[in-house]
């Protein structure tokens, strides 16, 4: 289990003794909805580690994804490992199984498969699903003809989570750059990838999504006729589009959320070579689209910054948004949304917090930062709440208190 490092008054006594020198947890293990005890009966890390943090700080978790990822014998034929974060990737949050969830890559980055969790109960990392074996693989083909799942992709926000039916995600980006319209899910209860239905809006580099209470996708691709605001319906594995445009006009950089009960989503994007910065209002029946952007007032940071994490927090009936300051330099603010009336605030932590994130990790290949995604996600049950962020495959999870 990982170490933690936290504020120096913040030391977990008995959290801490439990946590360190745990061993690695190599494969998923079925945590239940309770809250506070894990499967077996030990304490729960997660809910130790918040009630043991002051409000308004981070905490950083020694144990990173590197140790998780696959080294078998064709590590070498799927591309670059760190890809997995760096490679304009996102993530979710299962809450069934209690456990962060990231893949990537794509293109000429990496072309694994493999899922990998985070597990709040334990604090440690597992690989969920081994690569399929890239022997025989073409570059361009969308499938591997050693099993016939998907390659990886440059997912960037599209990655979603419904509970109870899995991970969303778009279906893979080959070697010449060329993106499938072909959709995916990943079974979190089986640690299995099944393909469903696909649809045209996949086949754009500028997927964003969420998901509503009944577990239906929402996604959206560029402003025009094929990026059409669409919806997935789990239930019968269809598709059918709302409205007659995209959400999405700032390309790689944009991130979408929703309060999962009023209708209306909340997209940001970053002003970048892709497009102008946004924050739009989008209407999940009708497809209609409200740019609001130039009417918000407060500190719009984040729309400076590449793909800024947003997600919705219920508490405070406000999004929260987290981006790193600059490419090169990481920071321990938030920024809280207000969709209604439209203003956006820095939240600075509290003046006894001691951790700073990091950015996120540059993609080698174009030498600037590619964005969090939806490597920022809200966890909450055993009666606590905090944030839990990614970076890279070589750094610690962050763990955010609220103190809102």
């Amino acid at each position: 289990m990982g170490r933690l490092i936290v504020p120096r008054r913040q030391i977990l006594k008995a959290a801490t003794a439990a946590l360190i020198g745990a061993p690695h947890i190599a494969r998923a293990l079925p945590f239940g909805h309770g809250g506070g005890t894990v499967a077996g009966g030990g304490a729960d890390a997660f809910v130790s580690l918040i009630n043991g943090m002051t409000a308004g700080t981070w905490a950083s978790v020694a144990n990173t994804l590197n140790a998780a990822l696959y080294n078998g014998s064709f590590v070498g034929s799927l591309g670059s490992k760190a890809a997995t974060t760096y490679a304009w990737s996102g993530g979710c949050y299962d809450s069934d199984h209690k456990q962060f969830v990231v893949w990537g890559g794509g293109h000429q980055d990496g072309y694994s498969n493999g899922v990998y969790g985070f597990s709040l109960p334990t604090l440690t990392w597992s690989m969920l699903r081994t690569p399929s074996n890239p022997t025989g693989w073409n570059g361009t083909d969308f499938t591997f003809p050693s099993d016939g799942l998907l390659i990886s992709s440059h997912n960037y926000d599209s990655v979603a989570y419904a509970p109870g039916f899995g991970m969303y995600t778009n279906g893979g980006i080959n070697q010449s750059g060329n993106i499938t319209t072909n959709f995916w899910v990943f079974n979190t209860a089986s640690n299995t990838w099944v393909q469903k239905t696909g649809n045209a809006v996949l086949g754009q580099y500028t997927g964003i999504s969420v998901v509503d209470s009944s577990g239906n996708l929402y996604y959206s691709g560029s402003t025009n006729a094929t990026g059409a605001l669409s919806k997935y319906v789990p239930s019968t594995d269809t598709w059918s589009a709302i409205g007659s445009n995209g959400v999405n006009t700032a390309g790689q950089n944009s991130t979408m959320a929703y309060d999962g009960t009023s209708g209306v989503a909340v997209a940001v994007g970053a002003a970048n070579n892709y497009g102008a910065k946004f924050i739009k209002l989008v209407n999940l029946s009708t497809g209609a689209v409200t740019d609001v952007t130039s009417g918000c007032t407060g500190d719009t940071t984040p729309l400076n910054i590449s793909a800024p994490g947003m997600v919705y927090d219920p508490n405070i009936g406000k999004y929260v948004l987290w981006g790193g300051a600059t490419a090169s330099t990481g920071t321990a603010n938030v920024w809280i949304y207000d969709a209604t009336a439209n203003t956006m605030t820095l939240h600075a932590p509290n003046g006894a917090n001691t951790v700073t994130p990091t950015s996120p990790v540059k993609n080698p290949g174009i030498g600037q930062t590619d964005g969090t995604y939806g490597r920022w996600q809200l966890v909450a049950y055993g009666g606590v709440r905090g944030y839990v962020l990614q970076n890279d495959i070589l750094d610690n999870i962050y763990i955010y208190k609220p103190d809102f």
